[in-house]
């Protein structure tokens, strides 16, 4: 019997010593598969590229030297250390089922002002009043509201917010999560790092960012939006946010396109639309700097490292991203009502017009190139499909549907480009409501509500030929 067991022995080593000769390989048994899916697989949206291509380490092409910093814009807030006890997704609202129930999510960062200015009920009207009563085909629409400072007082703008809109139904969703309070977590200094030229008070933002960011990502499940608490959406701009997700999609999915790492509509850490896949990994880097052995300003501004980090500067953002690039759109689609600033900045900050074209302020791979795009309104535009191609029919409904949801204030005027101003004639009453409703002393502003006095300015076009 034992001989007959050895003689079994052989004849099995055998087959599989065969079957690696004639295969080049062997089979063997798969691995246990974890308790939850969840934690093992990677997700990627049905937009990005495939995944081997998406986690293929090359050099972004025509890398510029962007080590130039400009002007600081605001960042958003001053919060808590992410040493602090995580807030989980499931935390966010008790009542959902789901956490990744969003298409797209709105992330709002807010602190309150020393001076007691509301601009978080500002932004957030702007955003109410423009989106839309009815979910898209898409999914919902979800505006997460992050308190980075958690306060008892009733009378601040998060709990002002919270207040009014916490049992609101319909849509768009409004949530609110806060960080830990302070009698939860641990005062701890986030050490500098090699190479510091940063504050303090600059690395615990960027830790801080890194925490909201990962507190945020299980609730989108295509889109996330990083938005700062004192910028108002001109009107027109969802139509145009939405006109502008649709061409970088359509842009990439040529066979000549090579997809996107983030959408640029604004400026600092306002206006950066992210796919849900890419929020994680962004919040991981943002967590520890210093782990890209590359990165030589660890403890730069937060900002500045976002747009370092979806550029490709570093090894592992290039890992990550592949040829992924940053896509510009031609005009900026938010006004800036922050007089006071969260984190102490100047008050001489840039003040852009609504559809001014981004450029200024802006690094060199993350504004728009009139001069490489002169008829069109997205940067890059060298990987534009075929005329006759279904991705060019498909930009071309875009611009219809733009127009058409612009309320008034969008125009085509070229094969590749969509104008945008402020809306006139006949559209102008309805297009207006929403600044007007932001506006002091204005007959459609709620009695009672923050307000600003600071009207939109808007980029003149009419001189612009059609």
């Amino acid at each position: 019997m034992q001989a007959l067991k050895k003689l079994f022995a052989i004849l099995a080593a055998a087959t599989v010593l065969l079957t690696w000769r004639i295969s080049g390989k062997v089979e063997v048994p798969g691995r246990r598969p974890p308790r939850t899916l969840r934690g093992a697989l990677v997700v990627v949206p049905p937009e990005a590229p495939p995944l081997d291509h998406a986690l293929t380490v090359q050099q972004p092409p025509a890398l510029h030297d962007d080590e130039a910093v400009p002007p600081r814009a605001e960042a958003p807030s001053e919060a808590p250390s992410s040493t602090a006890p995580l807030v989980t997704a499931a935390a966010l609202d008790p009542g959902d089922a789901h956490s990744s129930d969003c298409w797209l999510v709105f992330g709002i960062p807010t602190l309150p002002r020393s001076t007691g200015e509301d601009y978080l009920n500002l932004t957030l009207e702007s955003l109410l009043c423009q989106l839309p009563a009815s979910p898209p085909p898409e999914g919902r629409i979800c505006i997460a509201v992050y308190d980075v400072r958690p306060t008892a007082s009733a009378g601040s703008p998060f709990a002002r917010a919270e207040q009014l809109l916490r049992s609101r139904r319909a849509h768009p969703d409004v949530r609110f999560v806060r960080a830990p309070s302070a009698s939860q977590q641990r005062e701890v200094e986030v050490p500098a790092r090699r190479g510091s030229g940063g504050t303090a008070k600059t690395r615990r933002q960027t830790s801080d960012v890194a925490t909201m960011l990962r507190t945020l990502a299980p609730l989108a499940r295509s889109y996330f939006v990083l938005m700062e608490d004192d910028w108002l959406l001109c009107e027109g701009g969802w139509a145009a946010l939405r006109y502008l997700v649709g061409k970088a999609n359509a842009y990439s999915a040529h066979p000549t396109g090579v997809g996107w790492s983030a959408l640029r509509f604004s400026y600092g850490l306002n206006g950066i639309l992210l796919r849900a896949a890419d929020v994680a990994p962004f919040a991981t880097f943002l967590r520890d700097p210093a782990a890209a052995a590359d990165n030589a300003l660890p403890d730069a501004p937060v900002d500045h490292l976002a747009y370092r980090w979806l550029r490709g500067k570093y090894e592992l953002s290039r890992a990550h991203f592949g040829r992924r690039r940053i896509v510009a759109f031609r005009h900026t689609l938010f006004w800036h009502v922050g007089g006071t600033s969260a984190v102490g900045n100047s008050k001489s900050r840039h003040q852009p017009r609504c559809y001014t074209q981004q450029s200024e302020w802006l690094f060199e791979q993350e504004k728009f190139h009139d001069a490489q795009c002169p008829d069109d309104d997205v940067w890059p535009c060298d990987t534009r499909p075929p005329a006759n191609s279904s991705a060019a029919a498909e930009v071309r409904r875009l611009a219809a549907a733009a127009v058409e949801r612009g309320a008034g204030g969008a125009r085509v005027c070229g094969p590749w480009r969509v104008c945008w101003q402020r809306p006139d004639g006949e559209a102008s009453g309805a297009a207006r409501r929403c600044a007007r409703r932001l506006l002091c002393g204005d007959v459609a502003a709620t009695p009672g509500a923050p307000c600003t006095s600071m009207t939109p300015e808007y980029r003149d076009w009419s001189a612009e030929a059609t």
